[in-house]
């Protein structure tokens, strides 16, 4: 007698709606936009003058092009929440963001920081408009550890699965890393603000796993308290 082969059944991934990506990516905005310039002000306003500059970054030439490698983190940050696929990969990229930006921004009104040297004087017809946005949404403070190189490392592994061949990974790679070390070519940020960032990058990576077989609430609420920590600091 021939029994019955099992059927053996795989759940597919949920795909993530476009109300979800919406709300994810309204609310890490909402987030980024009341802390980070809130962080900033503060540094402005308290005249901060200190910095975590070494002698290695007086070497550091400035490469006025790098800014748009720079200018490129802002086009993941967004695309991302459309990139991913699964509903479970869009709450990872979201954790990630939203905790790598309140522990930064918790950083920057407890020990803000200045970058110590002056950017040279853009001239250029193709660059002096750039650096003019630049230089009135992210003053010279909020420096470690950098948001941009935290972001680099989660966007990595955001993207990644996307790329098909070594290619394409490559090419991410290279991109993700122009945008890290223009933080440092556009005079941004210092060789320490990077390392940092790198540092706050991966430990985001560590905290928030995928597969997570149930809500993480007490996430949610730790980020709130941060984000009242720092309006309340600015306040």
């Amino acid at each position: 007698m021939r029994l019955p082969t099992p059927t053996l059944t795989t759940a597919l991934p949920t795909r993530a709606t476009t109300a979800q990506r919406l709300r994810h990516g309204l609310l890490n905005a909402l987030v980024f936009g009341l802390c980070y310039p809130v962080a900033n002000l503060l540094a402005q306003q308290q005249g901060i003058s200190r910095s975590v500059a070494t002698a290695w970054d007086a070497h550091i030439a400035f490469v006025p092009w790098m800014v748009l490698p720079y200018m490129l983190s802002g086009v993941f940050f967004v695309g991302s929440f459309w990139a991913v696929g699964s509903l479970d990969a869009l709450r990872v990229l979201s954790q990630r963001l939203l905790l790598a930006t309140v522990l930064a921004c918790l950083v920057f009104v407890l020990v803000p920081l200045r970058f110590s040297m002056e950017r040279p004087e853009v001239t250029s017809a193709l660059w002096a408009p750039l650096y003019a946005l630049l230089g009135r949404v992210d003053q010279p403070y909020n420096q470690l550890p950098s948001l941009h190189v935290a972001y680099c490392c989660i966007f990595w592994l955001a993207w990644r699965p996307l790329c098909a061949t070594r290619a394409r990974r490559g090419a991410l790679l290279l991109t993700l890393g122009l945008v890290s070390v223009a933080t440092l070519f556009t005079y941004q940020h210092h060789a320490l603000d990077v390392l940092a960032g790198a540092v706050l990058g991966g430990a985001c990576v560590a905290l928030v796993r995928p597969r997570r077989p149930t809500p993480w609430v007490a996430l949610y609420y730790a980020l709130g308290a941060g984000v009242v920590v720092v309006l309340g600091t600015a306040w």
